[in-house]
């Protein structure tokens, strides 16, 4: 990993309810945070265009490849090496040179599954498409046994009916940005002893637990803090005004999804992509402005994932088709900021993409440790791949 480089600004452009399932917990109990660190994913529902995200400007192959979508030398935010960030994520200027933004390179796996559907599953699930696994990565590595004060193990806040990070013992809610209160679980009536029926001891035990996150979640947005920080006027951004209130009020939750929709961009997808990258810079950018100012930036992490990324060469829409590898972007006031990873090559490629240069199981390894608390060995298990190292030393 180097330092980060300077950055020029360029101009910026305008622009479940779910209970618990039974859960086959890892060989050894993993070990319980002692912090209070919350892991904000980011998910870029579609299949996001890493190369029009961090973009080889210098590459050749690359101006080849995208003679009407391509981004020039003076459209990005130069990082160095002859890479730059799309001019929509100039809001991350701050972060970057602060240090407390990583670029992590080439995540992804192979072969690549282009389905929606099945490499969603991939992703979130930390299988492969040979073997899908029967529960999400964050059931694998969430803490067996949460404290009084999380009792809510993930927040999704907005639809996502793909969401499949949870499952086994996790305990989720899904809100609206403009919820009050979730739907409310009346508590189970639990005998002193254990029913005899396990399938009846399991349903008691799942409505008793959701009944505690509800009553956790009521309470906490009740009393919202106020932040000074002004929000984009968006959906997407009032998903993330949410997200910093319960992260600055102490909500009883260890992570919380926002979906950010709309990367399937098969066809006109400069003006398309433009505007989401926008959104998702403004909102980050907002984002860690707000948990700054409420002194809780440290404890957050913030992390964006997408199925595939898209393919070198664009279509005859001016568009792109689902492809491979692509970078993804890690925040927080305790992030290693800087490059991760190896840049993919534009010269080595499979069926017309390049190959992933970072296991995507090691990149959520490495979320695992970085904004769970987990340790690495406990991480490497739960995923099968050794974690980046992506948090800055205590």
């Amino acid at each position: 990993m180097s330092a980060p480089a300077a950055l020029t600004r360029r101009r910026m452009l305008a622009g479940l309810a779910s209970g618990a399932t039974a859960l086959a917990l890892p060989r050894r109990p993993l070990a319980q945070a002692a912090d209070d660190r919350v892991l904000i994913l980011v998910k870029l529902a579609g299949g996001n265009d890493g190369l029009n995200t961090l973009v080889p400007y210098a590459d050749p192959a690359y101006r080849r490849a995208r003679p009407q979508i391509g981004l020039t030398a003076a459209d990005v935010l130069d990082l160095g090496d002859g890479l730059g960030l799309h001019p929509g994520l100039a809001g991350l200027e701050d972060a970057w040179a602060a240090g407390d933004l990583a670029v992590v390179r080439g995540v992804g796996y192979a072969p690549a599954d282009r389905s929606h559907f099945r490499s969603m599953d991939v992703w979130e699930t930390g299988g492969t498409p040979a073997a899908p696994l029967p529960t999400g990565w964050l059931a694998r590595t969430l803490p067996a046994a949460l404290g009084p004060r999380r009792p809510l193990d993930l927040l999704v806040i907005g639809a996502d009916p793909m969401v499949n990070v949870a499952g086994g013992n996790v305990t989720a809610y899904a809100l609206s940005a403009g919820a009050t209160l979730p739907r409310s679980v009346p508590a189970a009536n639990v005998a002193s002893a254990a029913p005899a029926n396990p399938a009846l001891g399991h349903i008691l035990e799942v409505q008793r637990r959701l009944a505690a996150a509800q009553s956790g979640l009521a309470e906490a947005l009740s009393t919202l803090p106020t932040l000074a920080t002004p929000f984009p006027d968006d959906d997407f951004g009032r998903r993330l005004a949410l997200a910093a209130r319960l992260v600055a009020g102490g909500a009883p939750v260890r992570a919380i999804l926002v979906p950010l929709a709309g990367f399937d961009t098969h066809a006109g997808q400069r003006a398309v992509h433009d505007a989401l990258l926008s959104a998702l810079g403004n909102g980050l950018a907002a984002l860690r402005a707000a948990l700054v100012e409420a002194g809780r930036w440290r404890a957050t992490t913030v992390a964006t994932y997408s199925e595939f990324g898209r393919r070198l060469a664009e279509n005859g829409s001016g568009g792109t088709d689902h492809g491979t590898a692509a970078p993804h972007l890690v925040l927080g006031g305790a992030v290693a900021g800087g490059w991760h990873g190896v840049q993919p090559s534009l010269a080595d490629l499979v069926d017309r993409d390049p190959l992933p240069t970072t296991d995507f199981r090691a990149y959520l390894a490495s979320l695992a440790v970085a904004g769970l608390g987990l340790a690495p060995a406990d991480a490497t298990e739960a995923l099968g791949a050794a974690p980046l190292a992506l948090r800055t030393p205590a």
